[in-house]
């Protein structure tokens, strides 16, 4: 065995080492390419094209993303302060202009993010804008035009258009450099200007891990099978095509082998078509063999391909999409499928949307504006919460304000009535409410500090919540309301 020599800087200055990263990663990557992947068919360009694949052309796998897809993008997002002063409020009322002043709509960029369930990884250019009003030019035009800087757009970066990776000596990631169409230049696009989102962190893969990663298997085999079984319906239909020559005709020598080629054509490109048809000359014959009557296969083909599709459902948790399928399954086992394991998901999934932008996007935001750089020194800037996905059910709603207005609490205004009337599928035209709103603040503590975050995401944005203040007692005036 060969010996090597190892350098210990922890040994030659125990104190500066407690800054240096003396381990790396341990990420497989070679010339800006990852090799993390076992299977060499889903790396780089190849893994790009099977996830393509598997999105674009598998029933049950579209299905499932494009669940997943637009339950995350119906969630509310709200806007919280973390204090109450002016300049609080003014930052805040900045976020939301900034996230409804973008060349595209925030669903559209939700949207682009959400790409990552094919890949494992989105990656998000900022593109920022000086607010000059309605003017030509996009560097400057805005719904306002009071100069400050905002977000001209969040743009995706197909996953296609990947050339390499940026990564430094620890695996730390520095950029992206893609070819994109039509041009096919190498462009260079830094980690500081960007937003990369991924499903998975580990070991600080660029690339994460795609949500069908282990749909592969089951998507791979289906495939393969239905390959298979639509050539095996056709062969059913027109049966076996055998030829007879002449009697006494050699089609196996030298001379003759012109017509054995052609014979053997003629039998790979029988098909029953609008066109079908054959001319034999004199003395010879053609016939089907089991045209019209195939027998049943010793296999089931449509339950293997049904197995598969289970698999691929169960894979990407929404194996409720199945239920029905086989004529079995009830509605309140789908109703346990979805609320304990799919939504649970999608709600994670949004939570780690929700902490990149407010580790990247929004803090870079406020410091290219002068008037809110001190926020974010303090650590003070707002930031976004996504709303709870699911919907209370009516009896649970029912019960709470039933508890809530026994306990003395006081439950009137428009908001509130707008709010119960929603959840109970209850039109209101007059009161309208926008996906994307301002939070109030936290209360302030004892000694006058300012609580930070949210010690959880809420249990339903949407719906008031208790105050932890003790009922007056019956009989003397209530003036509390509920917020």
């Amino acid at each position: 065995m060969g010996s090597s020599v190892i350098d210990f800087p922890a040994k030659q200055n125990k104190k500066s080492a407690d800054f240096l990263e003396l381990g790396r990663s341990g990420l497989r990557h070679f010339g800006g390419l990852i090799h993390q992947e076992f299977l060499t068919s889903l790396r780089g360009r190849q893994g790009i094209a099977a996830y393509r694949e598997m999105s674009d052309n598998d029933a049950v796998i579209g299905a499932s993303l494009s669940i997943m897809e637009q339950t995350i993008r119906k969630a509310t997002w709200f806007i919280e302060p973390k204090g109450n002063s002016q300049l609080d409020m003014r930052a805040s009322e900045h976020l939301e202009q900034c996230m409804n002043d973008m060349s595209h709509t925030w669903d559209d960029m939700i949207t682009e993010i959400l790409t990552y369930f094919s890949y494992g990884w989105s990656w998000m250019e900022v593109v920022y804008k000086m607010r000059k009003g309605d003017v030509r030019d996009p560097k400057r035009k805005s719904k306002f035009d009071d100069g400050r800087i905002g977000w001209r757009k969040i743009a995706l970066r197909l996953q296609t258009s990947l050339h390499q990776w940026d990564l430094d000596d620890n695996g730390g990631i520095q950029g992206m450099i893609q070819n994109p169409a039509p041009s096919f230049d190498l462009k260079y696009i830094p980690i500081s200007k960007s937003l990369l989102f991924r499903t998975r962190k580990i070991g600080n893969n660029p690339e994460g891990r795609s949500a069908l990663r282990n749909s592969y298997r089951p998507w791979f085999i289906k495939k393969n099978i239905e390959e298979i079984e639509a050539i095996g319906i056709e062969r059913d239909l027109i049966g076996m095509p055998v030829v007879k020559p002449p009697e006494g005709f050699d089609i196996d020598s030298e001379e003759n082998s012109g017509v054995k080629s052609a014979v053997q054509n003629l039998l790979y490109a029988l098909r029953r078509d609008e066109q079908d048809g054959v001319f034999l000359p004199p003395g010879w014959e053609i016939e089907v063999l089991g045209a019209g009557n195939a027998t049943r296969r010793q296999f089931d083909i449509d339950k293997v391909i049904n197995r598969y599709d289970k698999r691929i459902a169960m894979t990407t948790l929404t194996q409720a999409i199945m239920l029905g399928a086989d004529r079995v399954g009830s509605f309140a086992l789908s109703k346990t499928h979805t609320d304990d394991f799919f939504l649970v998901a999608a709600q994670g999934y949004m939570i780690g949307i929700a902490e990149t932008l407010n580790m990247f996007a929004v803090p870079e935001l406020f410091k290219r504006n002068p008037e809110f750089a001190g926020l974010v020194k303090d650590g003070k800037n707002p930031e976004l919460v996504p709303g709870k996905i699911s919907a209370p059910s009516l009896e649970e709603v029912g019960d709470y304000v039933k508890n809530v207005s026994d306990a003395g609490f006081d439950l009137g205004g428009e908001e509130i009535a707008a709010d119960l009337k929603r959840i109970g599928g209850f039109k209101e035209p007059q009161l309208r409410r926008t996906r994307i709103s301002i939070r109030e603040p936290k209360s302030s503590n004892d000694n006058g500090n300012r609580d930070g975050k949210l010690s959880e995401p809420p249990t339903n944005p949407n719906f008031p919540k208790v105050p932890k203040t003790e009922p007056k007692p019956a009989g003397q005036p209530t003036t509390q309301g509920v917020k």
